[in-house]
């Protein structure tokens, strides 16, 4: 199989907070595994232990705390990476 380049944008890795976070880090780590190169953007306080074949990229100035005010923040952040991660490594 073909080797991919995947980038997961989440609010949790590393940590099982919720759902969510038992999810994200079981679906990257097994996409890790499968021997995709994974790039997972999550605010600093997802920043655990990471999977071998996992680089985590923190969003820059983002202290999270899950408000309603704060989800259309956290959205504004992820683009943001997006966008910046995007020029460093182009598709």
């Amino acid at each position: 199989m073909k080797s991919l380049r995947i980038c997961v944008v989440t609010h949790q890795y590393g940590h099982f907070w919720s759902g969510v976070g038992t999810y994200a880090t079981r679906l990257i780590n097994a996409l890790a595994d499968e021997g995709h190169q994974v790039t997972v953007l999550c605010p600093a306080l997802s920043q655990g232990v990471s999977h071998y074949g996992v680089t985590l990229t923190e969003i820059k100035g983002l202290k999270f705390k899950p408000t309603l005010e704060n989800w259309f923040l956290l959205s504004y952040y992820f683009n943001k990476s997006i966008q910046n991660l995007l020029k460093e490594k182009p598709v």
